[in-house]
């Protein structure tokens, strides 16, 4: 069995973030995995490290040289190696990003079994990057999966749909996107982290398909302003309250 988990690098939420014209300034910027996906890798290990048929655990991951923090940091994870699409604008795409990933393992050769994702991207704010490359490889999905469990020819998941959970099989090969509780990823400690930096990285180019979206603003959101303060008894708050909504907000 072999299992590929898709990762992204994101801006370190630590950080301070500042626009330019169409994206972030990089400048000064750290990046760090896309903490949804530490989930993906984190699932992925487990199986390698529970089972005696899987045979590797690969991650790849589509973007420039921020990309390879995310990839090594899946290594120290414990993935065995890791794969680079080397591209530097598609952070807004997840359509290009997903038949980037598709069109690699096509003509890799690799046959995978199991395919995990995070639920979702949190630079693009985005859940369709895992449906879109399921859809490229004519394979099962499931989305929010908080449970896991993966037999020889199928796999069932438990995942949240709207106000509950809902357990579904599928046949493998399938992709999985995972949920905040299906694992608890590891922290690599400095020997493991030292060692990523050895572990085989190949690095790839994209195809020829261009991104069907382009970015044409790109901004940060306006500061809110000042809050206002109601103070006194219940029925003087509340008078207060109607005036200011009516005379000063006019929403009455």
């Amino acid at each position: 069995m072999k299992i590929l988990a898709i990762t992204n690098a994101v801006p370190d939420p630590r950080g301070t973030l500042t626009t330019g014209d169409l994206n972030i300034n990089s400048g000064g910027v750290k990046w760090a995995i896309n903490p949804y996906d530490e989930y993906a890798v984190e699932q992925a290990v487990q199986l390698k490290e529970q089972r005696d048929d899987v045979d590797e655990v690969i991650v790849i991951a589509v973007g420039g040289d921020e990309a390879v923090t995310a990839l090594r940091h899946a290594m120290a994870m414990g993935a065995d190696r890791g794969i680079h699409i080397v591209c530097n604008d598609v952070w807004h795409d997840d359509l290009y990003v997903a038949k980037c990933i598709a069109d690699a393992i096509e003509t890799s050769g690799d046959t995978f079994d199991l395919l995990l994702c995070g639920k979702t991207n949190l630079s693009r704010d985005s859940e369709s990057m895992g449906p879109a490359l399921a859809e490229f490889l004519d394979i099962p999905h499931v989305g929010s999966v908080i449970t896991l469990v993966v037999g020889d020819e199928s796999a069932t998941a438990t995942h949240r749909v709207a106000g509950a959970n809902e357990t579904v099989e599928v046949k493998l090969p399938a992709l999985v996107m995972c949920d905040k509780t299906l694992v608890d990823p590891r922290y690599p400690p400095l020997p493991k982290v030292m060692q990523a930096r050895k572990k085989p990285l190949e690095t790839i180019e994209p195809t020829t398909i261009t991104s069907k979206t382009a970015v044409i603003e790109f901004n940060s959101p306006p500061e809110k302003g000042a809050c206002t303060v109601i103070e006194g008894s219940p029925e003087e708050m509340a008078s207060e309250l109607l005036r200011v909504l009516r005379e000063e907000a006019k929403v009455l």
